[in-house]
């Protein structure tokens, strides 16, 4: 029976416990970013996962491409700024002019697309150590594949076509 205030209010002070809890304050200069910029982070890490296992990596992902300042290349980020959920991505969805689209800027969208939960969070502050640039999903029960090269990026990526898990 709350209104969206108190749900709201909730919300963020749920996030400011977990994040006090985590040390994010510390932790988010130990990666080299802002407290912010992590949130925004663990946001796009909420998005993407599918399986815990895979959190860590995706955020060395991330943290990958910042460094190399490689696209991020988030489909998730596209549908946030198309303010849709799920369905084919179209030539023209991937190329909307917003701040949010990072197949076509560089960098982290200007805030979080997302409220992240305590495990996405964590692997903010804690990526798994790793060469990895790219992700694609890989089975079913939404085990991504990692790679290094864009050689095998592509291999994973037909692979996920061929089992229907991508369009």
């Amino acid at each position: 029976n709350e209104d969206e205030q108190a749900v709201l209010a909730r919300m963020v002070s749920t996030l400011d416990t977990v994040a006090t809890e985590l040390g994010y304050a510390e932790a988010a200069a130990r990666v080299g970013r802002e407290p912010y910029e992590v949130l925004i982070i663990a946001s796009l890490i909420e998005a993407e996962a599918k399986v815990d296992a895979d959190r860590g990596k995706i955020s060395q992902v991330i943290y990958n491409r910042l460094e190399q300042d490689i696209r991020l290349g988030i489909d998730a980020t596209v549908y946030y700024a198309l303010q849709r959920k799920g369905g084919s991505l179209t030539r023209t969805d991937l190329a909307v002019e917003s701040p949010y689209n990072t197949r076509a800027n560089f960098g982290l969208p200007p805030t979080p697309i997302g409220l992240p939960g305590r495990a996405s969070l964590e692997a903010a502050i804690n990526p798994e150590p790793g060469p990895w640039i790219y992700y694609v999903l890989a089975d079913e029960a939404g085990n991504h594949a990692f790679s290094e090269t864009d050689a095998q990026f592509q291999r994973d990526v037909a692979a996920a076509r061929r089992n229907g898990l991508i369009p």
